[in-house]
């Protein structure tokens, strides 16, 4: 049986502008299982956001700002493109394994074709 190359990992998507949809789109067409975060639920859904799973949270609250830590410990690639609220050092001490991919606001396709394929590039370098 054939698998996708990224079938056992789980992206979390805090992002909120098209270059980020696109980056875990693409993550998510390679295998991986992208859940999105969002503070309210999309209207309506576009192939950026087809095959993910998705949850509306208030990162803002404390309560929300938990939940978010409890999916970034259980994640193995989290993608933002505003303020989360955790800097790096913080989210490797809630999981030691996670790939941070922090996306400019302002970023495009080629951007995001440039994240995906350095959480690739990162991918390899933990399994070597």
């Amino acid at each position: 049986m054939y698998r996708l190359p990224l079938f056992d990992h789980r992206v979390l998507d805090l992002t909120t502008t098209p270059a980020g949809a696109y980056t875990t789109r693409l993550l998510g067409d390679l295998g991986a299982e992208v859940v999105l975060l969002e503070t309210a639920p999309r209207a309506g859904h576009d192939d950026l956001y087809a095959n993910k799973y998705s949850a509306a949270i208030d990162v803002a609250t404390s309560e929300g700002h938990a939940a978010m830590l409890k999916l970034i410990a259980s994640s193995d690639i989290v993608v933002y493109d505003r303020p989360i609220g955790a800097d790096y050092a913080d989210l490797k001490a809630v999981n030691g394994r996670i790939i941070a991919v922090a996306l400019p606001p302002d970023g495009n396709a080629g951007t995001a074709v440039a994240a995906a394929g350095a959480v690739g590039l990162a991918l390899w370098d933990q399994r070597r």
